[in-house]
């Protein structure tokens, strides 16, 4: 997650101002991720309701002469976003790593 606190470097206003003229309108960061992608809250739908989230992929291309930034949808809320990075291993679940190769 991007910084709040604004005496910070790396703080969500930093990140914005850097990349806010390539992002379209109503597509705000709050996250990175390792690969310098963004996490984004998209309001481009609907202003007034809660905004999706999506990936914003910051190595842009040339399309029809116009750049162009690849927007991925992850999910269609915050909390949405935060139950899929967890797994539920309270339920008795366990991880499924069928199609893995065990290494010695």
């Amino acid at each position: 997650m991007l910084d709040f606190d604004l005496s910070s470097k790396n703080n969500i206003q930093y990140h914005f101002q850097a990349i806010k003229e390539r992002l379209p309108e109503g597509v705000f960061p709050i996250a990175i991720d390792p690969g310098g992608n963004y996490i984004c809250l998209d309001y481009r739908t609907d202003k007034e309701a809660e905004p999706r989230i999506v990936l914003w992929d910051h190595e842009g291309f040339i399309l029809n002469g116009k750049e162009t930034y690849d927007i991925e949808y992850v999910a269609s809320s915050f909390d949405d976003f935060l139950s899929r990075l967890y797994k539920d291993t309270a339920k008795g679940s366990e991880t499924d790593f069928s199609g893995f190769e065990m290494l010695d």
